[in-house]
């Protein structure tokens, strides 16, 4: 009796109490149904249309893990043997792998560590996120071109730099920060950024 009693009296005072405001649910639940339909619109558009506009996926990374890993590395290698990627390697890629050509140059095109034109020998990466910017990178920046004499994006004419700009490399501690080649160096000013493309010893590095 004891636990009827005590549902009878809760409803009771539910159906003296003034009805809850559901808009906010309710907005909530719109919300999640509205992204909900825009995701799986989404997912019905990359079905059928690749990333050149075209039907299909002729420019998509296809394939399972190991023909993926399989297209990086082999791109990666022709780019360290020849300092960019001409055609005749992308179509011997593209023979060996049995990848259409023109998904590799989509891979090819998308990624930012692989040219299809001739580089420099030395690859010179400037940061220009927020966290080298507030603390002179733009300073940095300029003091790489007038070094090398190109701007970012450039290649010199005797191909010995190349300058290029990345949105951040993860070490705002020790910004501003470039790497060269595949050295990181931070804490940068104009003078020093001198003494590393000059290649002179500098007293503080260790």
């Amino acid at each position: 009796m004891f636990p009827k009693i005590k549902l009878f009296a809760f409803l009771g005072n539910i159906g003296n109490q003034r009805p809850p405001d559901l808009w906010p649910l309710a907005l909530v639940f719109g919300i999640i149904f509205f992204i909900s339909i825009l995701r799986n619109l989404e997912f019905t558009m990359d079905q059928n249309t690749c990333e050149c506009g075209k039907e299909g996926d002729c420019c998509k990374l296809t394939g399972s893990a190991e023909d993926r890993f399989a297209l990086i590395t082999a791109l990666r290698r022709g780019q360290e043997t020849h300092g960019y990627l001409p055609e005749k390697v992308l179509r011997e890629i593209s023979e060996e792998l049995n990848k259409p050509l023109s998904q590799i140059y989509g891979i090819v095109t998308f990624f930012n560590e692989f040219s299809l034109e001739p580089r420099g020998r030395n690859l010179v990466y400037v940061c220009r996120g927020s966290a080298c910017g507030v603390k002179g990178g733009k300073e940095v920046l300029n003091a790489v071109k007038s070094m090398v004499g190109v701007d970012e994006g450039e290649t010199t004419p005797d191909y010995e730099y190349t300058l290029e700009t990345v949105a951040c490399f993860g070490n705002c501690a020790v910004a501003p920060a470039m790497l060269v080649n595949k050295e990181l160096y931070g804490d940068l000013t104009p003078e020093r950024v001198a003494r590393i493309l000059d290649f002179e010893p500098d007293s503080n590095e260790e």
